[in-house]
């Protein structure tokens, strides 16, 4: 009778024991598949009439419709809130998406590199000329909203979106001189921000694969600041520092200096 007893107390130990194992097995989560991803390439190629342009503190290189002669010699800017998008309206927007966009070599380059793109065929960009107004009122921050970056104004004001600084010599009356735009404004009647959207030509797109690149090349056409859709003479506006009427003209402008020129896949 002692030996059946204990053979029933060791099956039914047994039998708890292998019903708890599987109840547990049954709970564990399934891991989830990772998802392929590849990188998107944002290539900046800055022109002025379909010359290479770049910063020069010595020479004129460069004139617009009013005849100014002129050069710059600081020339950035922001772009956030970049996204992606497929033919079928699928949209990948690129998380904590801050960047500065400066021409100084001994800054950074103009090169942008998206990661974690899900693979596909994307064929329009979208990102903001800017930063948004939830940035610009949040307080200290790091890395491209870092205001040690010098394109920050106060915490009311906000961020510095664009900002070029040059020289210029009108060669019809002779008068020359320095310029300076800092545009901003994140509200409100004089707001800066600007969103730009573009599409890959000829019906192409930019094919993202699994651990693989592809490169989007924009044309920023810088001549676009002084004559699109607003012809905008130096000698008449030499100085924007803060939000107001004429800081809404260049942020029209510049708008407009943008492209997409061609992918590599």
């Amino acid at each position: 009778m002692k030996n059946l007893i204990l053979k029933l107390s060791i099956i039914l130990s047994l039998s708890i024991s292998f019903s708890s194992c599987k109840d547990k097995n049954d709970d564990d989560p399934v891991p989830a598949p990772v998802q392929a991803t590849g990188t998107i390439k944002l290539k900046f190629d800055h022109m002025f009439e379909g010359e290479s342009f770049a910063l020069d503190t010595n020479v004129f290189h460069y004139k617009n419709s009013y005849g100014d002669s002129l050069s710059f010699y600081k020339l950035r800017y922001y772009v956030s809130n970049i996204k992606f998008k497929k033919a079928d309206g699928t949209v990948y927007a690129e998380p904590e998406s801050y960047h500065i966009i400066d021409l100084n070599p001994d800054a950074t380059n103009t090169d942008l590199y998206i990661s974690g793109i899900p693979v596909g065929d994307y064929t329009t960009v979208e990102f903001v000329l800017g930063v948004d107004s939830t940035r610009n009122v949040s307080g200290a921050q790091t890395g491209a909203l870092a205001p040690s970056n010098g394109m920050f104004w106060s915490w009311s004001t906000g961020y510095i979106f664009f900002m070029g600084e040059g020289k210029y010599e009108n060669d019809n009356d002779g008068t020359s001189g320095k310029f300076v735009y800092h545009v901003g404004g994140f509200s409100g009647t004089f707001k800066g921000l600007q969103t730009i959207s573009l599409t890959v030509p000829h019906s192409g797109y930019a094919r993202v694969a699994n651990g693989a690149q592809s490169s989007m090349h924009l044309h920023v056409d810088i001549e676009n600041l002084f004559n699109n859709p607003e012809e905008i003479s130096i000698h008449g506006l030499k100085t924007v520092h803060m939000p107001n009427a004429n800081s809404v003209k260049i942020s029209n402008n510049y708008k407009n200096m943008f492209s997409l020129d061609h992918v590599h896949n």
